[in-house]
């Protein structure tokens, strides 16, 4: 099923809320969704709802709220993030972000996902930024693939990971949280070794 944010008409027939002053669309459900295409949204929102083979295309961003994305893909996509969310077995293809183009906020897991022909413009312009609530709450990026990627990021890495230092803190700590044996940068593409303090996960 096809879910096109210019058919307004279907949108109201799922129960799904526009806010048309902040241009963001609620799409939710403990229920979840399972095979559908989301096209030509503005901003998606979701809380507490999972999502299985979907596809996220031609949208400017997408935002997820404690939910599991499973074997999904985003194509010409600007921004996605996640609060408290775990990415496993999606595609992440012909994407072009300013700043970040996939952001881990709190908690949450990338694993096992395809990259490519991303574009992360600007300074901070990583494929995948993570800041995490603590130090406990930090995953490693696994058996991920990035292929054809550019990342304008100021230090030439794909990836930028760090945590807070202490509940209400300020201050983080920056940490590399990239397993580099399951993972494959395509020869000499960056890897995450070099500028960050390495330590244990």
């Amino acid at each position: 099923m096809i879910i096109d944010y210019l058919n307004k008409e279907r949108l109201k027939e799922l129960g799904i809320r526009v806010n048309e002053e902040h241009g963001r669309v609620f799409v939710g459900g403990n229920e979840g969704f399972e095979g559908k295409i989301f096209r030509n949204f503005p901003t998606i929102t979701t809380d507490g709802t999972n999502f299985k083979n979907c596809v996220f295309e031609d949208t400017q961003a997408v935002e997820f709220s404690q939910g599991q994305i499973t074997n999904c893909m985003f194509r010409n996509v600007s921004q996605i993030s996640g609060h408290y969310t775990d990415f496993k077995i999606c595609k992440f293809i012909e994407c072009c972000s300013q700043g970040p183009l996939l952001t881990i906020d709190s908690a949450g897991s990338v694993e096992g996902c395809l990259f490519e022909t991303i574009t992360a413009l600007g300074e901070d312009g990583y494929v995948i930024y993570s800041v995490y609530g603590a130090k406990k709450d930090v995953k490693e990026i696994k058996n991920c693939k990035f292929i054809d990627c550019k990342a304008e990021s100021e230090d030439g890495l794909f990836t930028y990971c760090a945590y807070y230092t202490r509940f209400l803190s300020c201050k983080i700590k920056e940490i590399e949280n990239i397993d580099a044996n399951s993972c494959d940068f395509g020869g000499g593409v960056p890897t995450m070794i070099g500028n960050f303090e390495s330590e244990e996960i």
